[in-house]
């Protein structure tokens, strides 16, 4: 137990050295676009305590704003300290990914092998100093995968609070990112299911988990109502799914070059005469009028975007208008990360398919995770898909790959009961 605990306090302060260095070497610049409205939006709500520009905007992604803007208001306006702060913060991602390996498979080489991996991942390393939602997104997305996989693994020891936890967490997934909502309603949905027809679990337990899951995106919405007069939570969706249809080969290219393309159609001039979420209402009727007028030309662009959510290094080939705020290598040659990227991704995505594929016969537990592979990437295949929208599934592919492997390297005789690994 004391050698286990000083490889884990040695891993994670490895990983903060990691972080906290990559956050150094980025300073007080930024190095995407999406950077300057994120930083934007937690700016003004430090200075004006309003979730917008200014005044108060409807708007669905507002845990990591949110959180900076406290940061902003505590400290005053200072990107390298919020940057240091979030590299802090995403350490978490390793110890939950531990702490799920070690639910499912109770056995500590696999514990420790998905800690030293989601350690040195680049990726993590590299979104823990963007300020951007993904590495939140993992964060939170890990916590509820968590919290869900103990109710399921200890059916009869779910108690009203784990419900409480659960619903309260897969809330806050549904602030994180627009897809959260989507991807909480499937799992939690999956969860139920399971939990209801084959763990014989109490079902006043899942009606107390939905209410609380409701709360925290239910009482945004209501903000949004009050603004708009509309319960929505986002209003990107319909742009989105515009770049991943009329304009996916701008898309490909740009989304640069996509939005000059939008910008030339009538219908999209007239939809900016409308409020913020009559936009984006317009903006999805005209993407769905058009999948549904070229169902072969849709299906093509999706297997396009199922490439793209699942390739194993950044296209050399696409085009990038850097300048001192967009510059996403962040200082290092492009074909340096494409090679380093093939290394990491490579392994990883194939052991972690394989592992998903051998753990098929504990499908009663491993479910929500299954559901969430697949509702995440189908919304990245109807909309828009690039690889770095995989970093939220990583953790859970970077944990099967790591069991994969030990159970290779050691040759454990069995896939099957509470000792195997599968």
């Amino acid at each position: 137990m004391h050698n286990r605990a000083g490889i884990w306090a040695a891993a994670l302060a490895m990983g903060l050295v990691l972080r906290l260095g990559f956050a150094w070497h980025l300073g007080h610049d930024f190095y995407q676009l999406d950077e300057l409205g994120y930083d934007a939006v937690a700016h003004d709500f430090a200075r004006y305590n309003v979730m917008g520009l200014k005044l108060p905007l409807v708007m669905g992604s507002v845990l990591m704003p949110f959180c900076v803007g406290l940061i902003y208001k505590v400290v005053g306006y200072n990107v390298f300290l919020a940057r240091t702060l979030q590299a802090v913060l995403s350490v978490a991602v390793v110890p939950l990914m531990g702490a799920i390996a070690q639910l499912l498979f109770s056995n500590s080489r696999v514990t420790v092998a998905t800690i030293i991996v989601g350690v040195f991942y680049p990726f993590f390393v590299y979104y823990s100093g963007i300020l951007m939602t993904e590495i939140w997104f993992a964060i939170v997305l890990c916590l509820g995968v968590w919290l869900v996989l103990r109710i399921l693994c200890a059916p009869q020891a779910t108690s009203v609070w784990d419900a409480v936890a659960t619903g309260l967490v897969w809330g806050l997934v549904a602030l994180t990112r627009g897809e959260g909502l989507y991807c909480g309603a499937v799992v939690l949905a999956a969860t139920a299911w399971v939990g209801l027809g084959r763990l014989g679990i109490d079902w006043k337990k899942f009606v107390l988990l939905g209410l609380f899951w409701s709360l925290p995106w239910g009482l945004w919405g209501w903000r949004n109502q009050r603004l708009s007069g509309y319960f929505v939570l986002d209003v990107k969706g319909g742009l989105a799914l515009l770049h991943g249809t009329i304009a996916l080969e701008e898309n490909e290219k740009d989304t640069t070059y996509a939005h000059a393309l939008l910008e030339r159609m009538s219908f999209f001039q007239e939809a900016k005469k409308l409020s913020i979420v009559e936009q984006d209402k317009a903006y999805k009727r005209e993407a769905l009028r058009f999948m549904l007028a070229h169902p072969r030309l849709t299906f093509c662009q999706w297997g396009r975007k199922f490439v793209n959510f699942w390739r194993l290094y950044p296209r050399m080939d696409k085009v990038y208008f850097e300048h001192p705020s967009n510059r996403p290598n962040a200082g290092f040659s492009r074909r340096l990360l494409a090679v380093m990227s093939f290394l990491w991704e490579t392994p990883l995505v194939l052991l972690g398919w394989w592992g998903l594929w051998r753990a098929r016969s504990r499908w009663i537990q491993i479910l929500p995770i299954y559901s969430l592979i697949f509702v995440y990437m189908c919304i990245h295949i109807i909309s828009v898909s690039q690889m770095r929208y995989r970093l939220a599934v990583m953790p859970f592919l970077i944990i099967f790959a790591a069991a994969v492997v030990v159970e290779q390297t050691i040759k454990f005789p069995t896939f099957r009961g509470r000792r195997s690994y599968f």
